[in-house]
């Protein structure tokens, strides 16, 4: 049975009936009788018949509920009562501020009723509210006569989708040829080992993250990600002496990304940074850092970095 939606808790407290005694102060106490269970803790227990009947008294009575009614169509569901279970996970979908979960058991209602156009509009309307468990949609067995549609292979892509949006983001993906293990020689020093870098992917794909270590000691790893807000690349960098650098700006153009970032001098005048990575081919990257102190009128290098890719 599918989990229920989380929604503000109703309080469905029922009264014990007292009996009455005869008004004598000598009659024997009468006992009350035994106070009836809640429909949520019938529902709790699965007692569906039960707890059917508890939630359709209390959606007669006040009709605006949407929690009442989306575990109506729980229980209308367990006892495949489809047409039943369609119409109060209409009601649920209506009324209810996140309207995911009454979404979901809808479409499977609908499965299950074979009403498959419904199913899929069901489907269509869950994946608006960013619907991300692909993996649920494979497995659930409510679902198995609308599985071999071709559309269902679009609803499970658009919940991989919700799942990692980083994946197959074109711009998410611009610096991915910088993913790899890497020996990495120094430009200005006739090829000389500078260190060793390990590049990968992290965070569902929605971080590339460096790890730098020195040939003559020294580490560092650097964050870099796209930045949706901003619409540009963004690395922040720091190494094992706490430096920290925050480049900004970073925008892929004719096979380079280029970064900028502004810093103050020791003393204390301020210095414009820009380091680019070039895609020479698929084992090799050029990083060039340089730096200006005029407005980006002039530029020095800093370092000029040759990443070869190790076999």
């Amino acid at each position: 049975m599918r989990a229920s939606c989380v929604l503000a808790t109703v309080a469905l407290l029922v009264s014990p009936l007292l009996s009455i005694g005869s008004g004598s102060s000598h009659a024997a106490p009468v006992k009350s009788a035994a106070p009836p269970a809640s429909a949520d803790t019938l529902y709790a227990r699965q007692d569906w018949p039960a707890a059917m009947r508890a939630y359709q008294a209390i959606t007669k009575r006040d009709p605006s509920l949407p929690r009442a009614w989306y575990r109506l169509g729980v229980c209308y569901a367990a006892l495949q009562h489809w047409p039943d279970a369609i119409a109060a996970d209409h009601r649920a979908e209506a009324l209810s501020p996140t309207p995911q979960f009454a979404r979901y058991n809808l479409a499977c209602a609908f499965a299950r009723a074979g009403q498959a156009d419904s199913a899929f509009a069901a489907l269509d309307r869950l994946g608006q509210t960013g619907y991300s468990q692909p993996e649920q949609l494979l497995a659930e067995t409510d679902l198995a006569s609308v599985r071999g549609d071709s559309r269902f292979l679009a609803v499970v892509a658009r919940a991989k989708h919700a799942a990692s949006p980083c994946m197959d983001a074109a711009e998410s993906r611009q610096l991915d040829f910088w993913i790899g293990d890497w020996d990495v020689l120094d430009n200005r020093s006739g090829q000389q080992p500078a260190g060793a870098s390990h590049v990968e992917l992290i965070l569902g794909d929605c971080v590339i993250l460096e790890n730098w270590t020195g040939v003559r000691g020294g580490s560092g790893k650097s964050f870099n990600a796209w930045n949706r807000e901003k619409s540009c690349w963004q690395q922040s960098w720091v190494d094992d002496k706490g430096a920290l650098t925050n480049y900004t700006d970073g925008q892929y153009k004719d096979g380079a990304m280029v970064y900028l970032a502004e810093q103050k001098a020791p003393d204390g005048k301020p210095v414009r940074l820009r380091m680019s990575f070039f895609n020479l081919a698929p084992g090799q990257v050029r990083q060039l850092g340089e730096q200006s102190t005029d407005s980006g009128t002039t530029w020095a290098t800093t370092f000029d970095l040759n990443y070869v890719r190790r076999k």
